[in-house]
């Protein structure tokens, strides 16, 4: 008789650990935070605007993540600005499984080009920070631009979130192959795949 309450207390407590084992997992949400906005348009070169740009690339990443079962949210949907408190405020109240930042450079020196990654060494996440940093730059650089590598940067926003945080300077407005890259509808989308494929 005990040998049968033994085993069925067994077989129970196996059940019970199969039922949580079995549960659906909650999806991954990531935070995508387009820079600037509204009076803000970021760098500028002649008539082109980072502002511009990453509203485009914004438009791609939505029509490219319509089938992912990763939650991708738009930290602004709309062309206004808005403060880097109010975005780390919306940020943690999301409670992401990352944020990633999106912005373009501008630099004197029209051969500086190329894919940069910031992280925080003050965010509380920050290995897996660095640890995505690195595989984005590496697979974002595989078309066009280059892969700078990843750098620590002390950016309010990265150091201020309560979540794996990366910024990425996605080419320069200043490089002319950058340039006619990022402004093209093949290169946006392009990006968008990649950077999809990489949120999963």
């Amino acid at each position: 008789m005990k040998k049968i309450i033994l085993l069925f207390g067994f077989l129970s407590t196996v059940l019970i650990f199969s039922s949580f084992s079995s549960a659906p997992k909650q999806p991954k949400t990531v935070v995508i935070d387009f820079g600037h906005g509204g009076d803000d348009q970021g760098a500028q070169i002649n008539d082109i605007s980072e502002n511009e740009i990453l509203l485009a690339l914004q438009e791609e990443i939505r029509k490219e993540s319509r089938t992912m079962t990763t939650q991708i949210v738009f930290l602004r949907k709309k062309d206004k600005f808005m403060s880097l408190e109010k975005r780390v405020k919306k940020i943690n109240d999301i409670n992401p499984n990352l944020l990633l930042s999106l912005h373009l450079s501008l630099s004197e020196n029209p051969n500086d080009n190329g894919i940069t990654g910031f992280v925080s060494t003050d965010n509380p996440f920050y290995e897996e920070s660095h640890k995505n940093a690195i595989r984005l730059t590496y697979n974002l650089s595989q078309k066009v631009l280059n892969d700078k590598g990843v750098k620590d940067a002390d950016l309010y926003l990265l150091k201020n979130v309560k979540c794996p945080a990366v910024t990425l300077e996605l080419g320069y407005l200043s490089n002319e192959k950058d340039r006619n890259y990022i402004t093209s509808k093949v290169g946006q989308a392009e990006l968008a795949k990649q950077i999809c494929e990489m949120v999963r």
